[in-house]
Parts: structure tokens; sequence; C-alpha cells
């Protein structure tokens, strides 16, 4: 059951929780505009959120103060970001984070370093991937664990389809071979 839900919009975090029988909302400032959030469930407090050129920030207090990530995104653009509901390690669920241009890095220790997943970059449709409103660039916009299969995991690039790893990031496959992306955009 839902606890605490949080979400971001301009430069607040809102956090959401229920108190005996009622929800109570109580907004935050943070330093940066986030354009994505993810909460890690096993470790109370513990926020990441994506900033669109200053990088990923970590939060342990539930918005209260936030701190640089650590080493190993090599983008400032960190457009998405995923907490695996099923992989733990080191204490951490391990984290994904999304990058524009397209990059995708996981974590297994909370954020303090990042290892990049270059073979999602070497599919063939690679060239044909663009944002439309900066059509010089793409970037990973979703990011979606399995929570049944540890090893698996989906991406979404915006704009070049949905990918899919069944190796922790390892290799990738596109996935929307035969899904009209019209329908779905």
């Amino acid at each position: 059951m839902v606890k605490t839900l949080y979400f971001s919009a301009g430069s607040s975090v809102y956090e959401i929780k229920k108190a005996d029988r009622k929800w109570i909302m109580q907004e935050k400032s943070v330093p940066n505009v986030l354009l994505c959030l993810a909460a890690d469930p096993d470790n109370p407090g513990r926020l990441y959120g994506g900033t669109f050129d200053d990088g990923l920030f970590i939060s342990d207090d539930n918005g209260e103060t936030w701190k640089p990530s650590g080493s190993g995104i090599t983008h400032n653009r960190v457009m998405s970001i995923a907490v695996s509901p099923t992989e733990v390690g080191n204490g951490y669920r391990i984290v994904w984070a999304g990058t524009e241009p397209s990059g995708l890095f996981r974590s297994e220790d909370g954020g303090q370093t990042w290892m990049e997943c270059p073979a999602l970059l070497d599919l063939p449709s690679k060239s044909s991937w663009s944002f439309p409103p900066r059509p010089e660039t793409h970037h990973v916009r979703w990011i979606e664990p399995d929570r049944h299969d540890e090893n698996r995991i989906f991406v979404g690039i915006e704009l070049g389809g949905v990918m899919k790893s069944e190796d922790r990031g390892e290799t990738w496959e596109i996935e929307n071979r035969s899904l009209n992306m019209t329908a779905i955009l």
C-alpha cells in the first residue's frame, strides 16, 4: 500500500502522506527544476531527481536538502530515472538514469557511482533517432525495469522507439517492430 507519494512541478517537490484517515500534502523547494523524480522504497526519504542541465541530485530527507549524485553519468541532461522494483545491491535498490543525448546509466550503490550501458547506442536504429523540437538530438525519456524479471528492462527513446534488454543493459534489441508508433505518440 502506498504510504507516501512524491511528484515534482516547477521548482518544487510535493510529498503526499497519509496521516490517520486523511492525506496531507507538503511543498518543498528544490534548487533546480526536476524533470524526473524517483523514490527508493527500501530507504525512506531517499529521492533521485534529474535536471535539464545540472545532472542528477539525491535527497535523503524527503526532498528537504539535495546533493549532486556521484560520478559516472557523462551527460548533464537527466531526462528519466527509475528505481528497480526487484534488484538490490549494497543496501539500495538498483537505480537507472536516462540522459540527453541518449544514454543509460546504472548505479548499484545508491547513486554514488554510475556505470554506462553503452550497448544501447549500438542499435542499428540509432541513426534515425530524433526529438522533433530539437532534431539534432534524442533522449531516454522512459525507463521501466521489469517487476517480474530483474534482468529485463525497457527504455523509451524520444523519438526512436522502445528498446528491451534481457541482461541488465548489457545487450539491447528494438521492441517496437510491430508497434504503430504514431498511434502511441
